[in-house]
C-alpha cells in the first residue's frame, strides 16, 4: 500500500490516494496465519491440554493443526469459509449503507483476482469507515476466538482464527489510515479498491 498526494481522472479529484497492492498484502496475511496458528495454538494447549504421552510428551499443537486442517478439509469448513464471507460482506455493506446514508448507489461490489470487497463513491468520515473495518473481525473474529478460549471449546477457537485471519485486510488498512483524523472524508476511487482521503479543514 503506498499513498500519493497526486489527483488522477478518477472521483474525487483531490486529496491523498492509498494504493492497495493486492499480492503484498496477501504474502502478509499467509505470514500472519502461519504466525496465529503456531502461537494461538501453543496458547490453547497450555490453558487446556495436559501434557501427553502419546505425542512426545509435550503439548498436541501438531496434532491440533492436523485437526484444524481436517476440519477446513473434510468436515465442512469449506462451507463455513464461505458462509464467514457472506456474512462479512453483509456486515460491511451494512454498514456502508448506513453510513453514506443509506444511499445503495453510492456502494458498488468489486473484486480482483486476489481481493474482494466493496466500493464506496460516497465521502463519508473516516471514523464510520473504520467502524466498518473493525466490526467484522470484531463479531465474526474476536467474539469466536475469546468464547472458544474460555471455554476450551476448539471449534469455536478455529473459527475465531479464520475470522480474524480474513480480516488481516481490514486491519493493514487501519494501520495505513493512522495518520488521518476521524473527520478525514474517505471514498474508493472508480475501477478500483485503492482509496482517496480528502483531509477537511479545521
Amino acid at each position: 500500500m503506498e499513498t500519493s498526494n497526486n489527483t488522477n481522472r478518477h472521483y474525487p479529484q483531490e486529496g491523498t490516494e492509498i494504493r492497495l497492492r493486492p499480492v503484498r498484502t496477501n504474502l502478509l496475511s499467509l505470514l500472519m496465519l502461519f504466525l496465529m496458528l503456531v502461537g494461538s495454538i501453543l496458547l490453547f494447549n497450555a490453558i487446556w491440554d495436559q501434557p501427553s504421552t502419546a505425542y512426545s510428551g509435550g503439548y498436541n499443537t501438531g496434532y491440533k493443526l492436523g485437526l484444524l486442517a481436517r476440519m477446513m478439509i473434510k468436515e465442512g469448513g469449506a462451507w463455513y469459509m464461505i458462509g464467514w464471507l457472506l456474512i462479512y460482506l453483509a456486515l460491511q455493506y451494512g454498514a456502508l449503507f448506513f453510513f453514506s446514508g443509506k444511499n445503495r448507489h453510492a456502494i458498488r461490489f468489486m473484486s480482483t483476482w486476489a481481493s474482494i470487497g466493496w466500493g464506496l463513491y460516497q465521502p463519508i468520515p473516516l471514523k464510520y469507515y473504520r467502524i466498518m473495518l473493525f466490526t467484522p473481525s470484531l463479531l465474526l473474529g474476536w467474539l469466536p476466538l475469546l468464547h472458544g478460549f474460555c471455554t476450551g471449546s476448539f471449534g469455536w477457537f478455529a473459527l475465531g482464527l479464520w475470522g480474524l485471519f480474513s480480516s488481516f485486510v481490514d486491519y493493514y488498512c487501519l494501520w495505513k489510515l493512522r495518520p488521518f483524523d476521524d473527520e478525514d472524508r474517505i471514498v474508493n476511487e472508480k475501477g478500483s479498491l485503492n482509496i482517496r482521503i480528502i483531509k477537511q479543514a479545521y
